[in-house]
């Protein structure tokens, strides 16, 4: 989850691969 790993960390999750 390198790629978008800042998009879902913000976002609250940090298992979820894709930042939903």
């Amino acid at each position: 989850y390198a790629y978008h790993r800042s998009s879902w960390l913000v976002a609250g999750k940090a298992d979820p691969p894709l930042p939903a």
